[in-house]
């Protein structure tokens, strides 16, 4: 069911419902192969994959690089050339959740998804409370994630944000250092002169 670089990276028993509806005759028709239905991976384990790299990076914390699934559920639409998963939950109880929906067409994944992390696991990225985290629901903070590109390599727009938002904080942090030092430099150079 999934591709050689998924069967690497996920791990786990899957258990699930598959409706299939095949048009009876022959020529187009018949290649109308419809598959619906619903998955859940029981002791999932996802390890490898590049977003939870560079979360597990950003927040120094190894439990996701390889993470243990607590929750993994989906339902899914495949037609030819077509793949919809919708209602998609993935999480790591006390570190990450993941809730969503996306489509695979001609090898091209396009995703809107609500990540939540722990307050804990946030405390490693300046800003990331403030500016990018900033919902709070069922133990986590929440921010949109977008995912495109080839499955194979999909690009999100939540790592650039991580990044800004550090750099706004650490250069704000500077600016409000550099008005402490200064208005100390003031305050002595007045007490000098006086």
């Amino acid at each position: 069911m999934l591709t050689p670089d998924w069967r690497q990276r996920l791990s786990g028993r899957l258990a699930g419902v598959a409706n299939i509806n095949a048009p009876l005759g022959t020529g187009e028709a018949a290649s109308e192969l419809t598959v619906s239905g619903s998955l859940a991976l029981v002791d999932g384990q996802l390890t490898a994959l590049p977003i939870l790299d560079e979360i597990g990076t950003f927040t120094h914390t190894e439990r996701f690089r390889t993470l243990e699934l607590t929750r993994a559920s989906a339902n899914y639409k495949r037609t030819p050339g077509r793949l919809e998963v919708t209602d998609l939950v993935v999480e790591s109880e006390g570190l990450i959740r993941i809730e969503g929906a996306y489509t695979v067409v001609d090898g091209q994944i396009d995703g809107d998804f609500q990540v939540g992390l722990t307050p804990a696991t946030l405390q490693w990225i300046p800003g990331s409370q403030e500016l990018i985290f900033t919902d709070s629901r069922g133990g986590y903070r929440w921010t949109p994630m977008h995912i495109t590109g080839p499955v194979a390599h999909p690009v999100d727009d939540l790592t650039p944000r991580l990044i800004t938002a550090t750099g706004k904080t650490i250069i704000k942090g500077a600016e409000d250092i550099e008005g402490t030092v200064k208005k100390t430099g003031e305050g002595l150079l007045d007490l000098l002169t006086h």
